[in-house]
């Protein structure tokens, strides 16, 4: 009972490290009762949505917060009463994550003595639920995802659990989070890409020196605006985007000019245009942009699929 014990106090931690930055909380939303649970629609805040539901209602946060640690994500919510949620990944990636051996999951009530863990004392690490990360924007550095978990109250002394809840249909949208994720770039976990960062067919495309070649250019008369990287090799992704195109999401058809976007892809002589795929805008001013981006593109018959490309630059 003392490594159970331990465990819990390390998730205690974690929930007091991340909950004592909170910053200021808004006023609750319209249709919001008892512990959270919900009468009708709830406009989502500023910093995401985070729902869900146990004891026959739905907790619904107002003050919604994520972190990139050490070893992955946590991701905490608080509700009208200063009661809260919060979940942990070990691991930065999308996919699905068991409560247990690669998620962590508890539920705190404001004042309580006790508190609710993923952890069965009859059996601590077991899987118990799953947490799946839908998506990760590391441009605008927010996370999405689902999750659900059964719920032991912990009194902190006793072996055996004082009752369960069931917590299901977890939904997480658009949560801000802190910090920045390691990305291993050859060298070794810890180095995030600033500027540029691509996946072909799986393997990572390193643009030299981590640089962004921006320009005009003109397609059938079509004012453009290019951003080209290069890598070691001499490859080559550029991703044209329509003059004046503003904060979005754009989809590629058929590559032409009659797209707002397009992805184009070098390797060795050869060049071709992506033929679908999508460069979703996230900040544009006067003077910088920052986009995701993705595309299939066919070179001398060969299929090459551009995944988790993101990239920043100075206009």
């Amino acid at each position: 009972m003392k490594k159970l014990n331990l465990l819990y106090s390390i998730y205690i931690l974690f929930a007091v490290f991340t909950l004592n930055s909170c910053s200021d909380v808004e006023p609750l939303g319209a249709g919001v009762i008892g512990d959270g649970g919900t009468t009708g629609p709830v406009d989502p805040v500023t910093n995401g949505n985070f729902k869900v539901d146990f004891d026959g209602q739905t907790f619904v946060g107002f003050s919604n917060q994520a972190m990139a640690h050490s070893t992955g994500f946590t991701i905490s919510s608080v509700n009208s009463l200063g009661n809260a949620v919060q979940i942990t990944t070990i691991g930065y990636t999308v996919g699905t994550y068991q409560f247990g051996p690669s998620a962590l999951g508890q539920y705190s009530m404001l004042g309580s003595t006790t508190a609710f863990f993923h952890i069965n004392p009859a059996d601590p690490f077991a899987p118990n639920g799953e947490l799946i990360l839908a998506e990760i924007d590391t441009i605008a550095k927010t996370v999405s995802g689902t999750f659900h978990f059964t719920g032991y109250e912990s009194d902190f002394v006793s072996d055996e659990a004082l009752s369960t809840k069931e917590f299901t249909n977890g939904i997480f949208t658009a949560i801000p989070y802190t910090g920045d994720i390691p990305v291993d770039n050859g060298g070794g976990p810890g180095v995030v890409f600033e500027n540029f960062f691509a996946k072909i067919n799986g393997e990572n495309f390193l643009a030299v020196d981590d640089f962004v070649l921006y320009g005009p250019t003109s397609i059938n008369n079509v004012s453009f605006d290019s951003y080209k990287a290069v890598n070691d090799e001499g490859d080559e992704i550029t991703i044209n985007i329509k003059a004046n195109t503003p904060v979005g999401t754009y989809n590629i058809t058929a590559g032409g000019a009659e797209d707002k976007v397009q992805i184009k892809l070098k390797k060795g002589v050869n060049v071709n245009k992506a033929t679908a795929g999508q460069v979703k805008i996230t900040v544009k001013t006067a003077t910088n942009i920052k986009a995701t981006f993705s595309g299939v593109v066919n070179i001398a018959g060969v299929t090459y699929t551009i995944t988790a490309g993101q990239f920043k630059a100075n206009l």
